[in-house]
C-alpha cells in the first residue's frame, strides 16, 4: 500500500509527502535514514555508478533500497507496491538496447543521477526492470515510482511492458497502488460532482431539503482504504484545500494526509498479519528536508540535506530513528 501527494505554497514552493504502508513494520525491518553523497561509486545489483549529487531519505541499510528520498538539487520521489509491475529477461534486453536495472534500488538510482521530472523520464525510457532484488529471500516486489522536483512537475513510471516502463508526465501529483496510473485518472471521472464549498439546500418538488451543517460538497468522497479510494481522497483533499506560507505547509499536508494513514488491525489479510502504516514524511523541496513521523511513536524528526553535508561530508552514513522519544526533534545537529 502507500499513498502519495505534492502541494505548493503561496509562495510557489513544493512539497511532497507520501505513507509507507506494508504489513511489515518498516522499522522493526530495520529502517533508518540513510545518506549517500556524490562523487562516490554505488556498486548497485543495476551496475555501478557514479553519484552526481548528494542525496537522502528512508531506506535500508547496507542496501541501495530507499523508500523514498531527495537529492541535492531537489529531485524527490519514492517506490510503492503496485501488482501489476513486470520484469524482463536480461538476455532479451540486449536485442531491445535496454539497460538492465533492479526495480527496488531505482529511487537511489534516479536520485544519484538526475535534476528533473523530464532527466527522470528520459532515464527511464532507457531502461528495463529484471528478475533480481535487493533482498531475494523475500522474493521479487512488484512496485512502481512517482518523483516530484524542484519546479513543481510530477512524473509517475509503471514497469507494465516486459519490465520497460510506461511514462506519465501529466499527473495529478497524487499516487497509491493498483491499479495502473491511466485507470486511476479514469476513474476521477466518477467524482466529477464533488465541490469544496457545502450545498445550503436543495428543492424537491416543493419541499425545500436544507443541508446537515457543513461539507456536503464532498457527499460521496470515499471512506475506506483501497487504492483507489486513497487515491481519490487525497487528490481531492490536496487540490481543494487552502494554500498556506512555506512555515505552515508540511503540517497543512500532513493534515490532508489523516484520511489515509492506516491504523493496525483496520486491513487484516489474517488475524496477526495485515497492511498498517509504519511512517508519514514531507518533503520540504526548496530546503532539501525531510519531517519524519514514525506512526509507532507519534513524534516528528527532522533532518535537512545541509545538516547531514555539514556532519558526514562525503561518508555514507546511515541514522536510526529513535522510536522513543517524546518530543519534536531533530536527528542530527543536536
Amino acid at each position: 500500500m502507500c499513498t502519495a501527494a505534492m502541494i505548493e505554497s503561496l509562495q510557489k514552493n513544493p512539497y511532497w509527502a507520501r505513507t509507507m504502508d506494508f504489513p511489515i513494520d518498516f522499522f522493526e525491518s530495520g529502517g533508518e535514514v540513510l545518506y549517500m553523497p556524490k562523487d562516490n561509486p554505488l556498486d548497485m545489483l543495476s551496475g555501478t555508478i557514479t553519484a552526481k549529487y548528494d542525496f537522502f531519505g528512508m531506506g535500508l541499510p547496507n542496501s541501495y533500497m530507499m523508500m523514498d528520498g531527495i537529492n541535492e538539487v531537489g529531485l524527490t520521489g519514492g517506490l510503492f507496491f503496485f501488482e501489476e509491475a513486470t520484469w524482463a529477461n536480461e538476455t532479451s534486453l540486449k536485442k531491445k538496447d535496454k539497460l538492465p536495472v533492479v526495480l527496488d534500488e531505482l529511487v537511489s538510482y534516479f536520485l544519484a543521477q538526475c535534476q528533473t521530472v523530464e532527466e527522470v523520464g528520459a532515464l527511464a525510457s532507457r531502461l528495463a526492470v529484471i528478475e533480481k532484488s535487493t533482498m531475494p529471500e523475500n522474493g521479487l516486489t512488484p512496485l512502481h515510482l512517482m518523483f516530484a522536483d524542484a519546479h513543481g512537475h510530477a512524473i509517475v513510471l509503471e514497469p507494465v511492458e516486459n519490465g520497460e516502463f510506461t511514462i506519465h508526465y501529466q499527473t495529478t501529483k497524487t499516487m497509491t497502488n493498483s491499479p495502473t496510473y491511466d485507470w486511476h485518472v479514469t476513474n476521477l471521472r466518477n467524482y466529477v460532482n464533488l465541490s469544496d464549498y457545502t450545498i445550503a439546500q436543495s428543492q424537491v418538488g416543493e419541499l425545500v431539503i436544507k443541508d446537515i451543517e457543513s461539507g456536503s460538497g464532498l457527499l460521496g468522497l470515499p471512506g475506506d482504504y483501497t487504492s483507489p479510494s486513497r487515491f481519490i481522497k487525497i487528490t481531492m483533499l490536496t487540490k481543494m484545500m487552502d494554500k498556506v506560507n512555506d512555515e505552515h505547509a508540511l503540517n497543512a499536508l500532513y493534515t490532508a494526509f489523516h484520511s489515509v494513514i492506516i491504523p493496525k488491525g483496520i486491513e487484516k489479510d489474517t488475524p496477526t498479519v495485515g497492511d498498517s502504516t509504519s511512517y508519514w514524511v514531507g518533503y520540504d523541496i526548496k530546503n532539501r528536508t525531510l519531517q519524519l513521523l514514525p506512526i509507532a511513536s507519534q513524534t516528528f524528526t527532522t533532518v535537512s540535506l545541509a545538516e547531514l553535508s555539514a556532519q558526514f561530508g562525503d561518508n555514507t552514513t546511515h541514522l536510526p530513528i529513535n522510536l522513543t522519544e517524546n518530543l519534536y526533534h531533530h536527528l542530527v545537529g543536536e
